[in-house]
């Protein structure tokens, strides 16, 4: 009988169930989760921030607060569907960079809104800088590279923001409220 002569001379397999590199990195990451916790525990939560998110002097002080439309501050409790619409309809109220307007309604009939907020002056040309984007989207649909980079050139940022898609994601109308507020 001819034996292998990988089997005469592998070792017997280890019978430790870790080895010690992998024990050693085991150790190392629960010292550092052990830190990680603890140091979280030392954070004051109820202290205010050193500095705000945005600066309120950037701030316009003729658009409504969410608080001023809503009755209470932004995250303190549950912003129902009506309450949503009344500040976007305060929004859009105060300033010409904003504009609500109905997509659709929901099976329980309530309004889908888009609220766009820009420039008056990029209001007025909304449906050239739709058009533009299709045609950014899609190269085809440009006659030459030139085209496209002129168009690049005098496009404004477009961000689309779509928020509470389910309805039992209350932060999701927290943050819409609150993203509004900063951008106009």
């Amino acid at each position: 009988m001819k034996m292998n002569s990988v089997h005469m001379h592998s070792q017997p397999k280890s019978r430790r169930l870790f080895s010690i590199p992998s024990l050693a990195r085991g150790f190392c990451i629960l010292l550092l989760s052990a830190y990680c916790t603890l140091a979280a525990g030392q954070v004051d939560y109820s202290a205010e921030a050193s500095s705000p998110f945005v600066d309120p002097a950037t701030l316009d002080r003729s658009i409504p607060t969410p608080s001023s439309v809503i009755g209470h501050e932004v995250g303190e409790k549950a912003v129902r569907y009506d309450s949503l619409m009344r500040y976007f309809e305060a929004l859009a109220a105060s300033s010409d960079r904003i504009v609500l307007k109905p997509y659709g309604e929901t099976h329980e009939g309530r309004t889908l809104v888009h609220l766009f907020i820009t420039s008056a002056e990029n209001h007025q040309r909304l449906d050239q800088i739709k058009e533009d984007n299709a045609k950014l989207t899609d190269p085809r649909r440009l006659p030459n590279t030139a085209a496209g980079t002129k168009l690049i050139e005098n496009h404004p940022a477009i961000a689309l923001m779509t928020y509470a898609i389910h309805g039992d994601e209350l932060s999701s109308t927290d943050a819409a409220m609150q993203l509004a507020y900063h951008l106009t």
